[in-house]
């Protein structure tokens, strides 16, 4: 990937701020490929699609023909779920960028969400061995010390430069981190040479649980969530109230599906914060981290909602916002949560609060607030919420799930396949899209196109099929429906452990 000038990270903030300012006066501003570069990155680190997409649009005109500019718009369509797309651009941009860690984590992610383990595997491989240089990505420059630091973990034994470095700080802990935020390891650089740092100082001293935490950390940068686990939990085993370890320990839970596990360690890491925890209440007064005390609740709600225990995910999503009633995500999410328990008319209030708080409001929830008012039966607000995101250039996914039902029951039909068919098109492999299309052609009494896409859904999704009774509730007790995904179900299951 492209290395840009020198930025302090301040500067590649003013940076993005400068281009949504662009934006939002509407007069065009020159921008050097170097910053639009970092500019992009800054977006898709940030999971602003839509911002990503507008920049990435604005450095092909400004600069036509710019191949770095190919792994932005992978990683985009990755981001839009565009999967198969994403997988045909970064394949060109390879032949280019051959040694690009971007590139391989990217089409890695691709390929897993089409269900080809094997070649995803082999790209998390390529990966791992690249590393990804976060600060070169940017651009930007480090203080002297870092770079110190840096060639000193290349140059130094391990232990010789923990040593050296420990008898300047009182604890373990201090020392880990002054070596790892100088270093700059939560990025990622040189991943497979950093875990085997931090492993060589545990194996050292395996009755400190601050060296073990560490480790743990260093699995968790690349995404070796069972080996950070194991790690996390003997630190624990040798410091039992370390609330840093019960949530890293939670949220790698959460990244591999294993929700309940989850959930009780990230109310165990509630339960053991302390308010001298900077982790967990941030010293800054504006200061807004996803390890603060309300996130967890957050991220308990979220999980919940994975396992569809929806009314927990209500209770959780409360407590967010009972310690955090300034924050849009707070009241969004509840009225998601009533949302799926079928709520509709309860939900309005809080889509319409977040929105209120959330000046520049986001296409996500802006649809949940249009769908919201259509189900609880106020078609008129429905059809101006909905009039509303049509203006908008990018509007989100949620679009093309939502407003196809809308239209359905405003009897346009034919309006309903149109967008829902755009919706497929941008995402060629998101089964919700599928599930819908199937509930049409069943409404439409049409079973053979009915099944053809429900199995279609199912091929691509099959946790997915509570949706369509979600969407359609009156076809929950259809028995040739329920046969179509028993049948799917058994055979796709033969053979399996």
């Amino acid at each position: 990937m492209a290395k840009g000038k020198g930025r302090s990270m301040d500067e590649v903030l003013e940076e993005l701020k400068a281009f949504d300012k662009m934006i939002e006066v509407g007069e065009e501003k020159y921008f050097d490929t170097d910053d639009l570069d970092r500019i992009i990155l800054g977006y898709i680190l940030n999971r602003a699609v839509e911002k990503a997409h507008v920049a990435l649009e604005y450095a092909k005109k400004l600069h036509h023909g710019t191949v770095v500019f190919l792994i932005y718009e992978g990683m985009i369509l990755h981001l839009l779920e565009r999967n198969k797309e994403a997988i045909e651009v970064l394949n060109r941009a390879e032949l280019i960028y051959p040694k690009d860690f971007m590139l391989f984590k990217t089409r890695a992610s691709c390929y897993f969400q089409i269900q080809e383990k094997e070649l995803g595997m082999a790209d998390i491989e390529k990966s791992n061995e690249i590393g990804f240089d976060f600060k070169a990505a940017f651009g930007i420059v480090d203080e002297p010390e870092k770079i110190t630091m840096s060639k000193k973990m290349v140059d130094m034994d391990p232990l010789e430069l923990f040593n050296e470095e420990r008898e300047k700080y009182s604890s373990d802990y201090e020392t880990l981190k002054e070596i790892s935020d100088n270093f700059g390891f939560a990025f990622g650089e040189k991943g497979l040479e950093v875990i085997n740092f931090f492993k060589k100082i545990a194996d050292d001293n395996p009755s400190s649980a601050d060296r073990w935490m560490f480790l743990g950390l260093s699995y968790d940068t690349y995404r070796r969530f069972p080996e950070a686990i194991e790690a996390y939990a003997l630190s624990i085993s040798l410091n039992p109230d370390n609330a840093i370890c019960y949530n890293r320990i939670a949220r790698a839970y959460s990244l591999i599906h294993k929700y309940e596990d989850a959930i009780i360690n990230y109310r165990l890491s509630i339960d053991y914060s302390k308010p001298t925890d900077d982790y967990f209440y941030p010293r800054e007064e504006d200061e807004r981290t996803q390890e603060n005390i309300p996130f967890m609740y957050y991220w308990i709600g979220t999980c919940y909602k994975q396992l569809r225990q929806y009314n927990n995910a209500e209770i959780a999503y409360r407590k967010f916002n009972e310690l955090d009633p300034e924050d849009d995500g707070s009241w969004y999410s509840i009225g998601e949560a009533l949302m799926k328990q079928g709520l509709y008319k309860e939900s309005v209030p809080y889509f319409k609060k977040a929105i209120e708080i959330d000046k520049e409001y986001s296409g996500y929830v802006y649809c949940l607030y249009a769908y919201a008012l259509f189900k609880s039966g106020d078609m008129k607000k429905a059809q101006k919420a909905f009039d509303r995101i049509l203006k908008d250039k990018y509007p989100s996914d949620g679009f093309y799930k939502y407003y196809p039902q809308f239209l359905w029951a405003m009897d346009k039909q034919e309006e309903a396949f149109e967008i829902l068919q755009k919706g497929i098109n941008q995402n060629p492999v998101v089964s919700e899209f599928f599930y819908i299309k199937a509930l049409f052609y069943y409404r439409s009494d049409n079973r053979t196109e009915g099944n053809k896409f429900l199995n279609t859904a199912l091929k691509l999704k099959f946790d997915d099929h509570y949706l369509l009774f979600e969407y359609a509730p009156e076809l929950e007790n259809d028995k040739e429906i329920l046969k179509v995904i028993e049948t799917f179900g058994k055979k796709n299951n033969k053979g399996k452990s």
